[in-house]
């Protein structure tokens, strides 16, 4: 195939999917602009069913029920202080002192 014509099927094919893209931002245009003047009206999408909302802000890392691994060693040293060997060298913006070990509350139970 000459350089040329190889060329100009690219050029083509960038035209084309530009024209497809172009096309496919009409409809999206009229939902957003559809959703704009309701949010500027004050009415939601559909009728909120929630009564209360929840949140829970976890500093640290995650628990073992969450990774699924059984840490005796952290069942060993619940309520104590961790040891200075895992603070030596490092920064933590959420340590002030006081901190403890937590074990979890639920016994891990093996399965599969």
């Amino acid at each position: 195939m000459h350089p040329f014509t190889e060329r100009l099927n690219l050029l083509r094919r960038k035209v084309l999917l530009g024209a497809v893209a172009g096309m496919a931002g009409v409809p999206l245009l009229s939902m957003l602009r559809r959703d704009a003047a309701n949010a500027a009206v004050g009415e939601p999408h559909f009728a909120p069913k929630a009564k209360r909302c929840i949140q829970v802000f976890l500093s640290g890392g995650a628990s073992q029920l969450d990774l699924f691994q059984y840490k005796p060693k952290l069942r060993d040293l619940n309520g104590q202080p961790p040891p200075p060997e895992l603070l030596v060298g490092r920064r933590f913006a959420f340590l002030n002192g006081s901190e403890v070990l937590k074990a979890s509350a639920v016994d891990f139970a093996q399965h599969g």
